[in-house]
This record gives C-alpha cells, structure tokens and sequence, in this order.
C-alpha cells in the first residue's frame, strides 16, 4: 500500500485530484526516476501489459507538445492540461526523466504563467485554485524546492470555521464569493500534501470537517444537522448545499428539486481526502465510502450518474479509483455479491478497447477521447492524460 508521502514521491503512483471544470484528477511526485517501480502483487504479465499500454500514449502525448512547451494549442486550459501531461509522463512509462527538454519545456510554460502572489493561472480561465494546487505537484515531482507563497495561495481559498450549509467550515472555493465543494477542497488538499504540509496540520484538520459534511451519512461525527437529502449510502457529494450541487444530482427526484447524489468520482475523491488528512481505513467513515464503492463498482460507466449520462467523466473516475485503490492498498474488490473484481485488469481491458489507435501496427500510439463531452473529456489531450496517469498508478500501486 502507499504512504500519504510515498505517494507523493513516484510519478507513477499519482493520485493526487486536481482542476475543475474536469473531474478529480490524480497528483504524482518523482524524482525522476526514468522507470516504474515493480508494484507489488500485481501479476507480472498484467504489469507488462498495463505498461505497454502506457508506453503507446505517451507516445501519442508526447507529439502533441507544442513549440512554447505546452500540450493544448490556444485553449483556457492550456496550463492545467499541460501540469497534468507532466504529471502523466516524468518518470513513467514512457522513460522521460525530469530533466528531459519536453518536461523541462513544459515546465517552463508553466513557469509562464506564474502569478506575482506566487500561485499559477492562466488568464481568463478561472483555475487558479486548481493549477496552483498542479503547481506545487509538479514542483515536488521534478525535485523543485516548495514555493511557501502558492501554499498561502491555497490556505487563501479555504473558508472561514462559520455555520450554515453553504459555508460548512473548513471547505476550499474557487474564489471568495463562491461556495466550497469537494473537487476544490480535496484538489487543495492534496496540492498542500505533495508540498510538504501535514495530516494533522490546523488547516488540513479544518478541511476534514467539509469533507465530513460531502459524505451522504449521518454519524454525529460534525456535519450539519439540516442536510435533508442525506440517504446514508456513504459516499460523496460535490457539495452538502442543493443548491450548488453544479450536476452532481438527481435531477428527477419526484418531479422536484434536484439534490446532491454520490457519484463514482466524487466518492473515490472523498476516500483520497479523507486518508491525506490522517483519517484511518478502518475509521467508520472511510469504511463507509469503500462500502459505496463496492457496490457500484464498473469501469465501463461512471457509477452514480443519471441514466444516460454514464460516459460523463468517465476517465476522470478511472483515476480517481486507481488513485483510491492504492491508498488503500487494495488488489481486488469485493462486489456486495461476493464476487471479487480484479480492477486494474478491468482497467487494462476497457482501456484498450476505448483506445484510439493512431496508425497500424500493434505498438502505433494510441490517444483516449470521451464522445461525451462535460468536463474537457473530449479534449484528447486532457482525456489522454487522465488514462496514463491512471493506467501508470495501477502498475505500480
């Protein structure tokens, strides 16, 4: 199983979430290390197999990278898209170490971007919670000294310790006017672990309380009282207000209002937050969650979504599991009919057939795309990105 900090040291066990408008996303710290580690237990031809796979998109990614370093032409989310490309390809399958000219290339478009607090953003995009959070996992996964200012950065977007739903203490927002929700708090969550900072620092303790009031469960363990859509299956929510649910609802509950729903994403995203700030596996509340998971478990859809709706943030959850299944260190999981699920060979298969091959030939690359559209999947860049990430944490977890 990985450490909260091992984690935070292999680029191929990312697992850190990341940058809305797209689902979590997985973080990855290296020191450049130009080779997987051996994982543990996992089947050596499976290994192989999930490697290759990795070695195929990477190849693809790779030529995407553009003349000024970045790995999306002329798009609001340029940046995000290329931390995480970075994330995805120094020290992982595809043999690039830190100091290789596309990562270093990539890092200095970044660098670009830099803002004179100290966080990153790319103007006009409304992200910088979120490539500030990328930013300081990109910095430890290239052996890069800590910037103290982008931390502030992060602490800046926390909420206040005051009552009401909407403003559940401890919970991060994308900026000062608008509500936490789960994506944001669990991205900075991370961004402030990969950098260094504690499980049992204050800040990091108070955020434990938001993602407390994300759980769909009542335990009389600090959530609001009034959170009527509570239905204790155990798993997460975007937000514990209705009215910021942002999609992540049913919206056909009884013809009225639409309410927060747990979802596959969300839900694994909660697991991961909830085991960085120091809660333990075998706390109720993160059995609760793995419970949620064990019975909606599926690659080929993205659980807990409306009928219809089920290819929505689809390679966004993949990570989020792969990032889920290694913090716990689990290898298969247990169905709630008793059957076990191999997940990364689940993920190896499903991958390979929703892959895109780019030119005959049994090693041409290969790149990912969602043909539904929410969240940026249908950027093959982003969608690529999600899929290696996901594919090199399930080697080597």
């Amino acid at each position: 199983m990985l450490t909260r900090r091992s984690l935070f040291r292999s680029s191929t066990a990312a697992v850190a979430v990341g940058f809305v408008p797209f689902p979590m996303l997985a973080s990855d710290q290296s020191s450049g290390a130009a080779r997987m580690p051996i994982a543990a237990g996992v089947d050596p031809e499976l290994r192989a197999g999930l490697r290759e796979l990795h070695r195929r998109g990477a190849h693809w990614l790779l030529a995407q990278q553009q003349p000024n370093g970045s790995f999306l032409p002329d798009h609001p989310y340029a940046l995000g898209v290329t931390q995480l490309a970075i994330l995805a390809l120094a020290g992982g399958g595809a043999g690039l170490e830190a100091q290789s000219p596309q990562i270093a290339a990539a890092a200095t478009f970044m660098e670009r971007h830099r803002r004179k607090d100290g966080g990153w953003e790319q103007a006009g995009s409304g992200t910088g919670l979120y490539t500030t959070a990328l930013g300081l996992q990109v910095e430890a996964c290239l052996g890069r000294a800590t910037s103290p200012a982008a931390q502030s950065q992060l602490l800046a977007n926390q909420k206040p310790a005051h009552g009401g739903i909407a403003t559940t203490p401890g919970g991060f927002a994308t900026a000062p006017n608008a509500a936490p929700d789960l994506h944001a708090s669990v991205s900075a969550i991370e961004g402030l672990v990969a950098s260094g900072v504690p499980a049992g620092h204050p800040n990091l303790q108070r955020a434990r309380r938001f993602l407390n009031a994300c759980q769909n469960l009542d335990s009389g363990d600090g959530e609001p009282g009034d959170r009527a859509w509570v239905t204790h299956d155990g798993g997460g929510v975007y937000s514990p207000d209705p009215a910021v649910a942002d999609g992540h609802d049913d919206p056909t509950l009884d013809g009225g209002p639409s309410r927060p729903a747990s979802t596959g994403s969300l839900s694994c995203g909660l697991l991961a937050g909830f085991l960085l700030v120091g809660m333990d596996v075998q706390h109720p509340r993160t059995k609760a969650v793995q419970r949620w998971i064990q019975a909606n478990y599926r690659i080929t859809g993205h659980p807990g979504m409306p009928v219809g709706r089920q290819q929505q943030g689809l390679f966004g959850y993949w990570l989020a599991l792969a990032k889920a299944m290694a913090l716990t260190g689990t290898n298969r999981i247990e169905l709630s009919d008793g059957r076990q699920a191999d997940w990364r060979a689940d993920l190896l298969e499903t991958a390979r057939a929703q892959a895109q091959v780019m030119a005959p030939g049994t090693s041409a690359p290969m790149r990912w795309a969602n043909a539904a559209p929410r969240w940026g999947e249908a950027l093959p860049q982003l969608a690529t990105a999600y899929v290696l990430r996901a594919i090199a944490i399930a080697a080597d977890a």
